[in-house]
């Protein structure tokens, strides 16, 4: 029972970031597709982000594709810029018990059944996760929508946004970043 409660603490204090860094450990590398070139658009949506305007994000599949996952990428495009990112492993829908909490599904500004857009004083988050395998967290992943830039793409689940942006993770134990 020792050794257990020591493994629990040791998981909860690597787990937990510096608040002061910038290159936090919840950013980890997409597994990036070799070729987008076959990929078709499953859903696309606008989205006014502040100091950025209109935003097009659309999301895409590639025919045929029988493993998990809804949809393979996510193209962001507004008159600042125009990125794409990519997942072989796939994004699936957002549903309660992915790697988000069940009352972040009512604070999206979309109609999506993909993806949730969140605003905050200091960031527009576009949310996606990934597909959960037994009771591990799923790929989460936060692209920041006025820089189009990953925040956060790590197997996490968001717990909460707050009004200034801090987001609340659970890493085993509750973690906050702002």
């Amino acid at each position: 029972m020792k050794l257990k409660s020591i493994l629990l603490i040791l998981c909860v204090t690597i787990a937990i970031p510096s608040f002061s860094q910038t290159n936090l450990s919840i950013k980890e590398p997409l597994h990036e597709l070799k070729s987008t070139t076959h990929l078709k658009a499953i859903e696309t949506f606008h989205v006014n982000v502040d100091g950025v305007g209109k935003t097009t994000v659309t999301l895409a599949m590639a025919p045929d594709w029988n493993d998990p996952g809804d949809f393979l990428s996510v193209t962001l495009k507004n008159e600042q810029y125009n990125v794409t990112f990519t997942n072989s492993e796939g994004w699936v829908k957002i549903q309660d018990g992915n790697s988000i909490a069940g009352d972040l599904l009512t604070q999206s500004t979309v109609n999506s059944k993909n993806a949730i857009v969140c605003h905050s004083d200091k960031y527009d988050y576009l949310v996606l996760t990934g597909y959960t395998y037994a009771s591990s967290y799923g790929l989460l992943t936060v692209i920041d929508l006025r820089k189009g830039e990953i925040l956060v793409n790590r197997n996490i689940k968001l717990m909460s946004i707050d009004e200034k942006g801090g987001m609340t993770f659970d890493f085993n134990g509750p973690v906050s970043l702002h």
